[in-house]
């Protein structure tokens, strides 16, 4: 992540939620809020949505033979480390 301005936002997780974000961040090492940065940017890009970042917008839609995404949703949310 760059050195872009971010914004404070307060959401209300289930416990499920919240457990699963904790455990991501521990096995990644990377930071709860950049779990959840990153699960925005996924939801963002699979639902369409544009975002500020061109690179960000065409990250995973090269489609492997068989019709699949070219990463799985571990690979697009954490890149290399979900694969560690």
């Amino acid at each position: 992540m760059g050195r872009e301005t971010l914004t404070r936002k307060l959401a209300y997780l289930t416990p499920a939620q919240e457990r699963g974000i904790k455990r991501l961040a521990a096995h990644t090492h990377i930071s709860e809020a950049e779990v959840i940065r990153r699960a925005v940017d996924l939801y963002l890009r699979r639902t369409g949505e544009e975002l500020e970042d061109p690179l960000l917008r065409t990250a995973g839609m090269v489609a492997r033979e068989g019709g699949h995404d070219s990463s799985t949703f571990e690979e697009d949310l954490y890149g290399d480390e979900a694969l560690h």
